[in-house]
């Protein structure tokens, strides 16, 4: 379901682009639109306007362009992302080499921009998209490392308490601490929201939110900074 993927990919930059707001302090407005994770040039310009008129000095840094992709492969499990006859490997490579022109040059916490943190989102749909997969070929699902909670077979919608198991999960990965109520909240709302009035999920539609929550939190500025 197009319509669907869409709602979902567009919770997973909600959130990541919530994170910059928690971290800097004011609201961030919904001014741009994701079409299968990619911006346009409207939405990273209304952004960057917001981002620009007030970064204090939080004593952190931003991690380099490929430090962000290492910390991605590492924290997630996937171990490599190199294999040439892997297409969800090739997917990776190729989404990191079209979008690092948009990363930071620098270390400095300045470096976060709209244009970045979309660039960010998109690699961490890649990644995900391989965390997932690999995550889906691991039976019995108790062996899975943060799916264990989701049946991937069953149409039954996803609840708030599996959504919930995610995250905390994550968190304790991507973040190294154990995830705060607010947050979890925000995740659950924002991405079940965005398929509020769906009465079951295909197969297809559990793993783009499966993808959603994961790039929502690989990417979000806790785990950009050091």
């Amino acid at each position: 379901m197009k319509s669907l993927t869409k709602r979902v990919k567009y919770g997973a930059l909600s959130l990541a682009m919530l994170s910059m707001t928690m971290l800097y302090g004011f609201n961030c407005s919904r001014s741009f639109v994701v079409e299968d994770f990619k911006s346009n040039s409207t939405g990273d310009e209304g952004v960057q306007s917001q981002l620009d008129s007030s970064k204090p000095d939080f004593g952190v840094s931003l991690l380099t362009a490929e430090q962000i992709l290492k910390t991605m492969i590492s924290v997630s499990g996937i171990e490599t992302a190199t294999d040439p006859e892997n297409p969800l490997d090739r997917n990776i490579t190729n989404m990191f080499s079209e979008r690092s022109g948009a990363f930071p040059s620098n270390r400095d916490i300045d470096g976060i921009t709209g244009p970045m943190m979309v660039a960010v989102v998109n690699l961490a749909g890649t990644v995900c998209d391989k965390v997932v997969a690999m995550e889906m070929a691991k039976t019995p699902a108790s062996e899975r490392r943060f799916f264990s909670a989701i049946d991937f077979s069953s149409t039954a919608a996803v609840s708030s308490d599996q959504l919930n198991d995610v995250s905390a999960r994550m968190a304790r990965a991507f973040w190294s601490r154990e995830i705060k109520p607010d947050e979890q909240s925000s995740i659950s709302n924002e991405l079940l929201g965005s398929v509020s009035g769906v009465p079951g999920f295909s197969g297809t539609e559990k793993r783009n939110l499966a993808v959603a929550v994961c790039a929502s939190m690989i990417s979000s500025v806790d785990a950009l900074v050091y």
